[in-house]
C-alpha cells in the first residue's frame, strides 16, 4: 500500500519523512515539478525538474497518476515511481492536500497521514525561517494553509508535529514500522 504524507507547506512533512526513510524498508517517490530546484536540490532526488513542455507532454501521454497546479507551477506523481512490483519496501508519498483527492480518486489503495502544525502562528515561524519564499509567496502559503488545515479529516490519520520525534515516532508506528 502507498503511505501518502500531506499537510500544509512548512509543517515539517519533508523533515519526517527523511527520518522515516532512514528505514531501509521504505522508499519514497520521486515527484515531478515544474518550479526551479531550491539550493541543494537535486534532479531525481528531490524532485524530477521538468520545463512545462515536458510536463505537459507527461501528462499527455498518462506517465503521472495525479498532478495539480500550486502557486503557479506544477506537480505530479510518475507511475513509474510508485508501480515497481519488483521492490518489496513501502512506498510513501509526499504530497498536498489536493493531489491526495486526486490520487485517491484513482483508486490506487493509499493510506493518508495529515501533517499539521502545532498552530498557524508556528507554521508561520517555520515558513519565514525557511527563506525561501518571497513575501508574496509567504503570505499565499499562509493562507493556502488554513484551507490545507480543513482537509485533515479527509486523511486516516492525523499527526500534529509540535516535537519533531514524536511526530516521526507516531507516523512511524501508523506505517507498521515501529511497535
Amino acid at each position: 500500500m502507498l503511505t501518502v504524507l500531506s499537510g500544509p507547506s512548512g509543517c515539517g512533512k519533508t523533515t519526517i519523512l527523511r527520518k522515516v526513510l532512514e528505514d531501509a524498508r521504505v522508499r519514497r517517490v520521486v515527484t515531478a515539478t515544474t518550479r526551479s530546484p531550491r539550493p541543494g536540490e537535486v534532479h531525481g532526488r528531490d524532485y524530477w525538474f521538468f520545463s512545462d513542455a515536458g510536463f505537459e507532454s507527461l501528462r499527455a501521454a498518462g506517465g503521472l497518476l495525479e498532478s495539480a497546479d500550486n502557486y503557479g507551477c506544477s506537480y505530479g506523481t510518475p507511475r513509474s515511481e510508485v508501480e515497481r512490483p519488483d521492490d518489496p519496501r513501502q512506498v510513501v508519498l509526499d504530497i498536498d492536500p489536493q493531489g491526495f483527492r486526486a490520487l485517491r480518486k484513482t483508486g490506487t489503495p493509499v493510506f493518508g497521514i495529515f501533517v499539521a502544525p502545532p498552530s498557524l502562528e508556528a507554521l508561520k515561524a517555520r515558513l519565514l525561517a525557511r527563506g525561501t519564499e518571497t513575501p508574496d509567496q509567504l503570505d499565499r502559503r499562509i493562507a493556502r494553509a488554513a484551507a490545507d488545515l480543513e482537509a485533515a479529516r479527509e486523511y486516516d490519520a492525523v499527526v500534529v508535529n509540535d516535537r519533531l520525534e514524536a511526530a516521526v515516532s507516531a507516523v512511524k508506528k501508523l506505517m507498521g514500522l515501529e511497535a
